[in-house]
């Protein structure tokens, strides 16, 4: 049987891998990532912090190497540790780069906010709660929620994107289905995005 030209498999690793068009794939690759000048630098970062740790771990190579069976690979569990861990570092750096080669940065402040977008600060309510709540919509991947920061592609941030004053939305996640209701938009400062964390609220 002949294979459909435009259609390439993606390798079957186990984790439900799908067949995508070459459409499709392009898309992917040209899709901006969206982000906040604070957002581009915190990435940066994290590219630095990652390429130091995976040099880090080359460097304890020899003496990982040393600290069991002779044979290196057999039974030498700090060996084989350092090369899963040098594996899982290469293609954090490789994710990273990649994601920094994709980010847009967006303009912050201006009239408005109307609605909820990258660097925006959404206060809302969910209808199971009494209390507000409130956070900083950041870029592509920069999501901290203990700083009150969750990117655009979380569930969260894909819940309230788009959503306005007095806009509904309705939040899934594993644990089930939240509904709530936007009470309030206005753009992060410039010193709130470059700290990552709201001030002063």
């Amino acid at each position: 049987m002949e294979e459909n030209a435009d259609v390439v498999s993606a390798k079957d690793h186990g984790d439900g891998a799908m067949m995508l068009t070459l459409k499709e794939q392009r898309e992917r690759v040209e899709t901006p990532y969206l982000t906040t000048p604070g957002g581009i630098a915190r990435m940066g970062a994290k590219l630095r912090e990652t390429r130091a740790r995976y040099l880090e771990i080359c460097r304890s190579n020899e003496e990982a190497a040393g600290a069991g069976d002779s044979s290196v690979w057999h039974d030498n569990f700090a060996y084989e540790e350092n090369q899963r861990l040098m594996y899982q570092n290469a293609r954090r750096i490789a994710e990273v780069e990649q994601s920094l080669q994709r980010l847009r940065v967006v303009a912050l402040g201006g009239a408005g906010p109307e609605a909820a977008t990258v660097g925006v600060v959404v206060r809302f309510l969910y209808d199971d709660e009494e209390e507000e709540s409130q956070y900083f919509l950041a870029g592509w991947d920069d999501g901290d929620p203990a700083q009150r920061r969750i990117s655009y592609n979380s569930p969260l941030g894909q819940a309230l994107v788009g959503r306005g004053l007095d806009d509904g939305f309705e939040l899934r996640s594993k644990g089930g289905k939240r509904a709530g209701v936007v009470v309030g938009l206005r753009w992060v400062t410039e010193q709130e995005d470059a700290l990552g964390c709201l001030l002063g609220e």
